[in-house]
């Protein structure tokens, strides 16, 4: 009992470490190329997005199965992975505004484009992962890794 205590505290450990940590991490870096003087800033919005939309959805889709895999993980517990994957999605869509908005936007009053943007990213990052979660559930099924009650 103890030891599958303390294995669950690893696993969780893991995945939150390298999934929100990976996330907060990348965007604190990606603010150094927001704060720079420079005029042009669509390189790093775009690099920002497209890590939100395909980069992070398949990095966290494989993380989560293969810890999951390794593990052994409980169904039922598998789906805290998929709510923990889609707030990291959501936590890189609020960044990268967080980084937008304290080097060239209004973080109080964005213009309702920008708003948009960076919603169709956060709804495409949540189709992506989804989709890959799906296909994670499935395989796992197939493997008996993940137990059903």
């Amino acid at each position: 009992m103890e030891n599958r205590i303390i294995t669950s505290i690893k696993y969780w450990l893991l995945v939150i470490l390298f999934s929100v940590g990976v996330t907060y991490l990348f965007h604190l870096a990606m603010s150094l190329f927001w704060n720079k003087q420079n005029n042009d800033y669509t390189g790093v919005a775009s690099v920002e997005g497209f890590v939100t939309v395909f980069v992070l959805p398949i990095y966290l889709t494989i993380l989560n199965y293969y810890c999951a895999k390794k593990f052994n993980v409980n169904y039922i517990l598998y789906f805290i992975n998929i709510i923990i994957v889609l707030y990291c999605v959501y936590l890189s869509s609020y960044l990268g505004f967080e980084n937008w908005a304290t080097s060239i936007g209004d973080k109080l009053n964005p213009d309702n484009e920008t708003l948009e943007v960076f919603g169709f990213q956060r709804t495409l990052g949540y189709l992506f992962s989804m989709i890959g979660l799906i296909v994670g559930i499935v395989k796992l099924k197939k493997l008996n890794k993940i137990r059903s009650y």
